[in-house]
């Protein structure tokens, strides 16, 4: 059989209001057959709107969807698997036994009902606690019950509504590990609006904002576009010859932050396009001998202000071990943290970010010191490094959103100057 084949879902025009309120404003899409898609976006943008038309849990206000080329209805529920944003679950059965009243429920029994709980049980990874009940499981397992659930049946398309959101930087990736394995055999939908999940499992990106399809595209191709670069550049030799690399790329208006290490350099970038160019004639012109020259793929500013709820969480487990980080204000509340200082608390743990080199003093000394015991200081550290992360991937998100909002509102403007729609 040859040419392309037909999209696993498809909308035209697809749109929610409750009210006043456009939850969905006429979104054109299709996902393709095989793929890991991921929806990107905001909390109320749309995702789950959108997710809930496909499964048929709303009727859409105006427009069309189908799944496979079929038309959302009745039958919708025996063709998909679903997973809700907060799954819930009868806690008093075991994993095994929701799993079976799952299949039941699908139509399955006796040899064909086993096989497929062995199947999900294994495609979800949950052999060692599938027999304990479900109150006793951890968010990590829940999510991964979850999606034992909705592949329990071999559905040939999984819609999952952000399954990673509440979960720890390492049931983030256990999770987001399980999803990558489906790729063999169903389409799957993700949700998200972290940033970093997108470009660890997914295909393709839709980026959706206040109800309207942004962008969509080729994961590599959106982060290309939107994301603003990290460069790595690794030196042999004398450290002269680093600080003065260091001192001419400080100097140069694309340069937004620098982190030095001996000779190795880690720079962020405003997303010239003449950066590289510009890098490249800087070691030349400098004669450094260079062992790696890196382009990485996403840059926060140092020197942002975290966003209010992260700054709060951070403070607190701060609070816990008699520190007070962030400036508090008149009303008793921790005031914005600068990501370089945060950052300079725990340096070199993401691999995508360039951290600002200023110093901040005492931070890092008082850190230490205040974690008196070795169990203590590496508690303390795993949970700042949780808050951190959070944080450097929400800023993300926002950097590439806003860029990609930008993009769409120029095009829209001048879709409006010609009357017609943008593309």
């Amino acid at each position: 059989m040859t040419g392309a084949r037909s999209p696993a879902i498809e909308c035209r025009g697809l749109a929610k209001a409750y009210g006043d309120v456009h939850a969905l404003r006429g979104l054109d899409l299709a996902v393709p057959t095989g793929s890991i898609f991921g929806l990107l976006g905001p909390n109320g943008a749309g995702k789950t709107t959108l997710l809930r038309l496909l499964t048929g849990l709303r009727r859409p206000t105006a427009g069309t969807a189908s799944i496979q080329g079929e038309p959302i209805g009745p039958d919708t529920a025996r063709r998909i698997g679903y997973l809700d944003q907060d799954p819930r679950f009868y806690p008093w059965l075991s994993g095994l036994e929701l799993l079976r009243l799952s299949g039941s429920l699908y139509g399955l029994a006796g040899s064909a009902l086993s096989a497929a709980i062995d199947r999900a049980i294994e495609v979800a990874g949950l052999a060692e606690f599938v027999g304990r009940r479900v109150a006793g499981y951890s968010g990590g397992m829940r999510q991964r019950l979850g999606i034992a659930q909705a592949v329990v049946h071999d559905p040939h398309v999984l819609l999952l509504d952000e399954p990673v959101s509440s979960l720890d930087p390492a049931g983030r990736h256990d999770v987001l590990e399980v999803l990558a394995k489906l790729r063999r055999t169903s389409t799957v939908v993700v949700s998200t609006h972290i940033l970093a999940d997108v470009e660890r499992v997914c295909d393709r990106v839709a980026i959706l904002d206040h109800g309207e399809l942004i962008v969509e595209s080729e994961k590599d191709a959106l982060l290309e576009r939107y994301a603003t670069p990290v460069y790595e550049i690794e030196l042999s030799g004398a450290d002269e010859i680093a600080d003065r690399l260091a001192v001419l790329i400080r100097a140069r208006p694309w340069a937004t932050s620098l982190m030095r290490t001996g000779s190795h350099l880690r720079i962020g970038t405003s997303g010239a396009d003449g950066a590289s160019t510009e890098l490249l004639a800087l070691l030349a012109d400098t004669r450094s001998p260079v062992e790696r020259f890196e382009r990485l793929r996403v840059c926060v500013s140092a020197g942002e202000a975290l966003p209010a709820a992260v700054a709060e969480r951070w403070a607190a487990h701060m609070r816990e071990l008699g520190q007070h980080v962030g400036e508090r204000n008149d009303e008793d509340r921790v005031g914005s943290t600068d990501m370089g200082n945060v950052m300079q608390i725990l340096p070199g743990i993401h691999p995508y970010i360039a951290i600002s080199d200023d110093p901040v003093p005492g931070h890092s000394t008082a850190f230490r010191d205040q974690a008196a015991t070795p169990e203590a200081h590496e508690r303390a550290f795993a949970a700042a490094k949780a808050l951190a992360l959070a944080a450097i991937e929400v800023l993300a998100e926002r950097d590439v959103l806003e860029r990609a909002r930008r993009e769409f509102e120029q095009r829209r403007d001048a879709a409006a100057g010609k009357g017609r729609t943008p593309a």
